[in-house]
């Protein structure tokens, strides 16, 4: 179904999951940013802030977009929605490849992340009616290139945190099967309950394995 014969209940459930997820958002970045100052790196603090950032705007976007009222305020909100996915994307990616690969590697992967990113978001702002497809394949293929670099990532974190990244993607990619699937009653508050049980894994694997890592 489309936003404009969704139920209440189901507007109401879209609203409600990602309010929840900003509230957790909200409070994991505090402790994030707090941690990332207690090591004392410039650079920790800082990949803690973008990541910590993406997080809080994917979610705020994300109960924005559901909570409007107006067409063209929803519209908007949902463009913004769809590009906070890619920043969430590429601010995941920030910590987990300075820290957990760091060296030319990681640097090359981070500028294709969000140049990719970058790119992904002009589509939705200027041609936002006509991507939805290629987003959806763009989001699972920028959520996947972290494949590349599986091995020395492996080799560099604790097992428990690489297999927290891994867990996280696969979440996100089973919920992207309820991303369009209209016909189905409450499919977007499912994939929403994907969303952040996919963000969950991914921040309790930079909380405890990537930023501490040395």
């Amino acid at each position: 179904m489309t936003e404009l014969t969704e139920s209440t209940g189901e507007k109401v459930a879209n609203a409600i999951t990602h309010g929840v997820g900003l509230l957790l958002s909200l409070f994991g970045f505090s402790l994030l940013i707090v941690y990332a100052l207690a090591i004392f790196d410039f650079a920790r603090v800082m990949s803690a802030l973008v990541y910590g950032l993406s997080l809080i705007a994917l979610f705020s976007a994300s109960t924005l977009y559901h909570s409007a009222r107006s067409k063209r305020a929803k519209r908007a909100f949902q463009i913004l929605d769809h590009c906070a996915i890619y920043l969430l994307i590429a601010g995941t990616y920030t910590p987990v490849l300075l820290f957990g690969i760091k060296g030319s590697l990681g640097s090359a992967l981070l500028t294709v992340i969000w140049s990719l990113a970058l790119f992904g978001c002009f589509l939705k702002v200027f041609f936002w009616h006509r991507c939805d497809r290629i987003s959806l394949m763009l989001y699972i293929c920028m959520g996947w290139l972290g494949i590349l670099i599986a091995y020395p990532l492996a080799k560099s974190l604790q097992p428990d945190g690489f297999l927290l990244l891994l867990l996280g993607g696969v979440i996100y990619t089973f919920g992207t099967w309820f991303f369009n699937r209209d016909h189905i009653p409450y499919n977007h508050a499912a994939w929403h309950l994907f969303v952040l049980g996919g963000s969950a894994c991914h921040f309790f694997a930079i909380y405890y394995y990537v930023i501490p890592a040395i």
